[in-house]
Parts: C-alpha cells; structure tokens; sequence
C-alpha cells in the first residue's frame, strides 16, 4: 500500500488507521502518499477529502514525529480545513514521561492521536481539530486571569473546544454569558435600579430583552452588553452544516473567533460590574 519502508509494525499499524478513520469518520477512498495540495509541500501517509474537510493521516512510531511542528505551520499557512492524525503503536521505545510529553503536544497542536494495539485494534486517544480551529497555548494558561468563580468553568469550556468539540465549548461560554447577565438583572431588579421592562426571572423572557432593558436602565456600561447580546445571537450562526470545504472553512474561522470573543467577555464582564458595586453571580 505504501511506498515508503517500514517495518511490519508499521505496516500493521497503517492499515488499522485507514480502517479506523475510514469507519470513524465515513472517508472513501483513500489517496496515499500524495500532496493535499498544490500550496502545501507535505505528502501525509494517507489523507481523504469529504464534503467539509481533508482528514490527513502520518504513520510514526510515536504521537508526536519530529517533524510535525514544520508540518502544523505549512498546513496552516496553507489556508484548508485540514484535520491531521497521527497513528502509531501501542508497543513503542517511548518512557511513559516522554509519552506523556508527546501525547500533550499533540493535544495544543490539535493533533488527533489514533493507537494501534498489538493486535491491531485501534484507539481513538486523540479526537483533534481542524488547523484553522486551534486556539493559542497561552489561552489555555492564562486561567488566573478570569474571576474565580469562572475558572473551573472555563477551563472545561476550554478541554471541551480542544478535545474535538468547538461548537460545544462555544455553547458552554454563552450559557455563562447568559447566566450572568440574567443574575445581574435579577439583582437589578431587586435593588430598583431595574425599573421597566420584563421579569428577569421569568425564564421566557428573552435574552435579548433583558439586555435591552438593562442598557436602558444603564445598569453597567453599554459596550459589554452589547457585546453579550451579540455572541449569544451569533454562536447559532454556525449551527448549519456547511454546503463546501471552503464554507466549512469560513464557518470554523468564525467558530474560533466566537469562542475567543467569548473569553474576552467573560474576562471583562465581573470587572465591569464591579465598577457598579455588583457582584458576579452565575
């Protein structure tokens, strides 16, 4: 199947991927040892093309080859919906330290890690992102900037996003955006300062409508209020399957940015309440 030697290991271990992903992700034919495209130098071991994607897959003997850090910034720059996986064995020369290592490296990479046992049965370690879809190291670190009430539930809002689920860990910042600003009305509410509109406690009274009435009221500054509403109007917008590879790639563009936007938000919305005396609550 392959042109390139390997030894049988290997060999087993390319045929148990093709199998997994194939099944895992309905690809057809399969295209070996081929440059994705013209614009990118890289000639994965196997990759297939779909509807929204092009599924890339290297053969190594460990998570993390070498040379992936070169491959991530071609494909990047590359500028296609790439998902890139990188299948090895279960029975390698690797420490458990260095296997750990790989493992986390591949994971802030968005690298989707397939390992193949000893009889040839394959495990999903990995599910792994689209390129365009990874987010910086640093907003995986940086949790301490967040209130603390938050921190837990950004950070599994973040695992959610780079364990292969984006659209949900989008989902899961614009329910804490809401919850919040929901809260914040209702404390409004109480203290009369929130004085027209709906009942915040009516759990059928849009979010929408609450926003509006809370800048009316100028309960806390307009621009991050604004900002809420439109996150959680826009989060939906990509709810709809894509109908081409480069709209799927224009859709997780906007996917990113949304799940970033709504970091910033929750980074800034308890210090602007603050400002007005009150206190956060989700």
């Amino acid at each position: 199947m392959f042109n390139l030697i390997y030894d049988n290991q290997l060999l087993s271990v390319a045929d148990s991927a093709k199998k997994k992903l194939e099944i895992r992700h309905s690809l057809k034919n399969v295209i070996v040892e081929n440059s994705i495209d013209p614009s990118i130098r890289w000639r994965p071991h196997m990759h297939w093309v779909n509807n929204y994607h092009i599924f890339a897959c290297e053969i190594s003997n460990r998570p993390f080859p070498s040379n992936m850090n070169e491959i991530h910034s071609e494909v990047s720059n590359g500028g296609k919906p790439v998902r890139i996986f990188v299948a090895y064995p279960q029975n390698n020369n690797l420490t458990s330290d260095e296997l750990h290592l790989d493992i986390i490296k591949a994971k802030s990479y968005g690298i989707g890690l397939i390992c193949i046992s000893s009889t040839n049965e394959g495990t999903v370690i990995l599910n792994g992102l689209p390129v365009n879809l990874v987010i910086p190291q640093t907003t995986v670190n940086e949790l301490d900037k967040y209130h603390k009430k938050l921190r837990p539930l950004i950070k599994n809002a973040i695992e959610t996003y780079i364990d292969g689920y984006p659209k949900h860990g989008v989902q899961e910042l614009g329910q804490l955006i809401e919850s919040s600003i929901r809260h914040l009305a209702i404390k409004a509410k109480k203290l009369g300062n929130y004085s027209s509109g709906g009942n915040p406690n009516d759990d059928t009274y849009s979010f929408g409508n609450i926003v509006d009435d809370l800048i009316r009221e100028k309960i806390i500054k307009a621009d991050i209020l604004g900002k809420c509403r439109g996150f959680v109007e826009d989060r939906n917008r990509v709810s709809h399957k894509p109908r081409s590879i480069q709209k799927a790639l224009e859709q997780e563009i906007k996917l990113k940015e949304d799940f970033l936007q709504g970091l910033r938000i929750l980074e800034d919305l308890p210090k602007k309440m603050k400002l007005k005396n009150y206190t956060f609550k989700i």
